[in-house]
């Protein structure tokens, strides 16, 4: 699919200010966003403060080329048209996010990362909630975007479960090398290592860890190679009065069973 022409500008729409967990969504920015010749995107807030994004026209900008329809047969259109509405009307997203690595042999453990708070800020009707809890369930419990975010671990376990009178999710799985989970040791000596830019959700900003965060100029995680539990947790979006837990979605979809 061809690329964004460099001579051009393209104005794409608007985003709700939430951020979703299919990476897809930008948080508390929620006016005009456009793509400059540099392949930037500039997306501002409500105040007029800008930030930029730079994004490969091969990933993103053939979705928004204005020759798309023209570019496309109809049934193929239709179905990219279909998949952005859903991109776009899903706010679903979480507090913050667990990670613990836990280390059985040298390069192997199990990875359990933990979903705390999931929540929408889809408050505009009922069907939309019900529409994002459709896909927390369809793409994240029974789908396979954790699968497909580390596809070289094995052995996944995922369920959704009730903490705090929060809604949190956890998914679990196994892996015989470091870097399935994005873990680096270098020469397989030294301390073990994760770098903030290997989260796999965009909008992830580091909080605490029980090992050694190298700052914001050099955002990596250093954990002594005797340590067997590797811990880190990060923020991701906080809640107010216009968020709408998925709890109690949860616990309807659950006394159906």
């Amino acid at each position: 699919m061809p690329a964004l022409s460099a001579d051009r500008e393209l104005t794409y729409g608007y985003f709700h200010p939430c951020l979703c967990l299919s990476n897809m969504l930008v948080s508390n920015y929620s006016s005009c966003n456009t793509i400059h010749k540099d392949q930037s995107i500039a997306i501002s807030n409500n105040q007029n403060q800008s930030v930029f994004f730079q994004i490969p026209a091969n990933e993103f900008f053939p979705i928004f080329d204005p020759n798309l329809k023209d570019m496309l047969p109809k049934p193929l259109f239709i179905f990219f048209i279909g998949i952005l509405t859903i991109i776009i009307s899903s706010c679903l997203t979480c507090e913050k996010k667990e990670y613990v690595f836990q280390l059985t042999g040298d390069h192997s453990g199990k990875l359990t990362i933990r979903y705390i708070n999931i929540f929408s800020n889809s408050i505009d009707s009922a069907g939309e909630l019900k529409s994002d809890y459709d896909e927390l369930k369809n793409m994240w419990l029974k789908g396979e975007k954790i699968e497909r975010d580390f596809p070289k671990a094995i052995n996944f376990k995922k369920r959704l479960y009730e903490q705090d009178g929060q809604l949190c999710g956890e998914v679990v799985m196994e892996f015989n090398d470091l870097p399935a989970v994005r873990l680096y040791q270098y020469r397989n000596q030294g301390p073990y290592m994760f770098s903030m830019s290997a989260v796999p959700d965009d909008g992830e900003n580091f909080q605490q860890s029980n090992g050694e965060f190298g700052g914001d100029h050099m955002p990596v995680l250093f954990w002594t190679s005797d340590n067997r539990n590797l811990r880190f947790t990060t923020n991701i979006a906080r809640p107010d009065s216009t968020c709408v837990s998925m709890l109690s979605f949860w616990k309807a979809d659950k006394s159906k069973k």
